[in-house]
């Protein structure tokens, strides 16, 4: 059974665990390469943690640039070619690809946040690999498609729910917080996420009011 919607101060900090556990891998990466090229007997390895220092403070940025984008308040929208790359940067040492096409009339601070935030939450599903093909298309209203394909799509019950905006019985853990808070924008723009998932395949459909 649902749980009842959690508080402002509840979701905030839900999303703040999120956010901070997807960042302490990079960081502690980055902490580790320093660790190492500072080690006199790693100084063969030197130019190595360095490099792998740097990856990992790009990979910190990375993330903190995209939680300020989804989460952040207010705001310019991006740029179709932004946009493109933020999305194709969530597939960075994926195992599964993505095709996407964005019709740029139907871009806006709210469409861009929910399309990135759920092309997050897709390639979290497909982390066994597959096919991802989305869409950000404009009329009558602003409407986001996914279909994903793949051996092990994992877009469990819990998610489902929260996606739809409700609170899993399990409560809102942090690692549902961003689906439910993606079901809070949509709604907040007269809109809606829907789920659909098969044995291979998981479509996920989100609806906006025009802008």
């Amino acid at each position: 059974m649902p749980m009842e919607a959690p508080t402002a101060e509840q979701l905030a900090a839900a999303l703040a665990a999120r956010i901070i556990h997807d960042a302490i891998g990079p960081a502690n990466g980055v902490v580790s390469a320093f660790d190492m090229a500072s080690d006199p007997a790693m100084s063969a390895m030197r130019d190595e943690a360095l490099s792998l220092a740097e990856q990992g403070a790009r990979a910190l940025l990375e993330n903190l640039v995209l939680a300020r984008t989804i989460y952040g308040a207010g705001g310019a929208a991006l740029s179709e070619s932004e946009l493109t790359a933020a999305a194709k940067g969530l597939f960075n040492g994926s195992r599964a690809s993505l095709q996407l096409v964005i019709d740029p009339a139907a871009i806006t601070v709210g469409s861009g946040r929910l399309l990135l935030g759920l092309l997050q939450i897709t390639a979290g599903v497909m982390a066994a690999g597959g096919r991802v093909a989305a869409g950000l298309s404009g009329g009558e209203r602003v409407l986001i498609e996914i279909e994903a394909i793949g051996p092990k799509p994992r877009l469990g019950v819990d998610l489902r729910l929260a996606l739809g905006g409700e609170v899993p019985e399990s409560g809102l853990a942090s690692r549902w917080a961003p689906a439910y808070f993606l079901s809070l924008l949509a709604r907040s723009r007269g809109g809606l996420i829907a789920t659909r998932v098969g044995d291979r395949q998981v479509s996920i459909r989100a609806t906006l009011d025009a802008p």
